[in-house]
């Protein structure tokens, strides 16, 4: 048994009618990689009336089948959560994280609330929180779940937990890749992952736009030596003639930000939407960058390796204030 909660877990599961899965805003391959892994071994379990639910924009790599269950719903306020029986929140440290602008989610008190997750900073807010800080990925979590369910792996479900795991780990360059983690990623693979068309899409399909605004990057980045770390701060007004490659540009981020030699960690400030600013912090060395996020404020958090927050800031005024608080915590 790898988790002392699964027996548990399965238990709520089978006694529930109406189930909701849900990516984090912004969503990465390891939130819609869990998300749609679970969401068919629900299928399996026969809870045929499972939604997963994205309030942002999911973008198409992440989608490895012809059609995508995920629903994408850009008004938060008007989705009834009351209509399910139980909530599965995955890869989400907190509830903040479902909207782009940190709107505060209230769940109805009925709601049985399920976290699994892979953030240390996650404060578990569930009725039950499967929450495992030395796992890559949620994905991670997921198949270990699955093994202690003894439910079957077929190669679709496979291939989106692989998804997430490439994802997370930056296709196996980040340290908290494990013996135990390359040892799933064989299990998937004879399972029939797709892991030429994941690495694929993930590394090597890029919109020229995306080259365009990585450029744009570069001519903004900027080295702090005395406090060991780069960054770039690009306006609303500059980011909006590069939104339609959102997802290409958040990629850029771990290409740039955690690269520079003599640095401890990188950060990327951009005008996302107007009045609010996206902060995403990669660490090179161990720095734990989890700590700047949270510092931040409401939605902050991640772990020692990759995190951000969300700022409701006049440009120049937030730029500073990230800037001092990186500054503080790298004396620390």
């Amino acid at each position: 048994m790898n988790y002392k909660d699964s027996k548990e877990i399965l238990e709520l599961i089978k006694k529930s009618k109406r189930i909701l899965l849900t990516l984090h805003s912004s969503p990465d391959p390891d939130s819609a990689g869990a998300s749609l892994a679970l969401y068919d071994v629900l299928k399996k379990l026969g809870k045929e009336d499972t939604e997963v639910v994205c309030f942002d924009k999911v973008p198409s790599y992440m989608i490895l089948t012809k059609k995508s269950p995920i629903k994408e719903v850009f008004d938060i306020s008007k989705f009834d959560f009351s209509k399910f029986d139980l909530y599965i929140a995955l890869d989400t440290q907190q509830l903040a994280l479902l909207t782009s602008t940190r709107e505060k989610v209230k769940l109805p008190s009925k709601l049985k609330v399920i976290v699994i997750d892979h953030h240390i900073t996650n404060p578990k807010y569930g009725n039950i929180n499967l929450v495992d800080g030395e796992k890559s990925s949620t994905s991670e979590i997921i198949y270990d779940l699955f093994q202690d369910w003894e439910v079957s792996i077929s190669k679709n479900i496979a291939s989106n937990i692989l998804l997430g795991i490439i994802g997370d780990t930056g296709g196996f360059r980040y340290p908290g890749t494990t013996v135990r983690t390359f040892e799933i990623v064989t299990q998937l693979i004879k399972r029939g992952a797709q892991k030429d068309e994941i690495i694929f899409k993930q590394y090597s399909n890029n919109e020229f736009g995306t080259l365009k605004y990585w450029g744009l990057v570069l001519r903004k980045m900027k080295i702090d030596k005395k406090h060991k770390f780069v960054y770039f701060a690009i306006p609303y007004e500059e980011f909006q003639k590069y939104a339609n490659y959102g997802a290409g540009a958040s990629h850029g981020i771990d290409v740039f930000t955690n690269s520079v030699v003599g640095t401890d960690f990188g950060i990327a400030i951009t005008g996302k939407k107007k009045g609010w600013l996206s902060v995403n912090l990669r660490s090179r060395t161990g720095f734990d960058v989890s700590k700047i996020a949270v510092a931040l404020g409401i939605g902050g958090g991640g772990h020692r390796y990759a995190a951000g927050a969300k700022m409701k800031s006049p440009f120049k005024e937030g730029v500073e204030k990230v800037l001092r608080v990186a500054r503080e915590m790298s004396n620390a």
